[in-house]
């Protein structure tokens, strides 16, 4: 048995999951096939400027550096003075693409917690041969409550779509 969680700011499209899942009595993950035995809406947080999250998935953020002439990706670790930077300027592509707009506010600020990790937070997943230097640990992010929603609602950092960036 298993839990699984999904999340979107595009209602429509966990909609159409959940039908298409029922409607085929199930999923097929990794040649097996998993029955939906429940699902259910949670009901969001209220969006604040201060807000405190765990990790359910790691959380990847990278920037492009360029050593000589090639590009390399350096993925930021918890600790890098840039980690709140990047992380921002990710959220605000995001609801750029989600809103047509910018937001009232880019601000935001990314405080870890590792002592409350209980144990290491840096996490090294190898996604079809491509490894992707993530971190899990406890934090709180300040700043911007439109920039928070987005974060929740779609992930922090890179590669959501993988899953990565998932919070609760």
């Amino acid at each position: 048995q298993i839990e699984w969680f999904i999340s979107s700011p595009i209602d429509d499209f966990i909609l159409n999951f959940l039908n298409g899942v029922f409607e085929t009595a199930g999923i097929k993950i990794g040649g097996r096939n998993l029955l939906l035995q429940n699902a259910e809406v949670l009901e969001p947080p209220k969006f604040s400027d201060t807000m405190r999250f765990r990790c359910l998935s790691p959380i990847t953020i990278s920037r492009t550096d360029i050593v000589g002439e090639e590009k390399t990706q350096h993925f930021i670790r918890p600790w890098e003075p840039d980690l709140s930077e990047k992380i921002a300027q990710n959220l605000v592509r995001k609801f750029r693409l989600l809103h047509g707009k910018d937001p009232s506010d880019s601000g935001l600020k990314i405080e870890i917690d590792p002592q409350r990790a209980g144990g290491k937070i840096e996490k090294l997943v190898n996604f079809k041969g491509t490894n992707i230097k993530g971190f899990m640990c406890p934090f709180t992010v300040e700043g911007s409550p439109e920039l928070i929603e987005v974060g929740y609602e779609t992930g922090f950092g890179d590669k959501n779509s993988l899953g990565f960036g998932m919070v609760g």
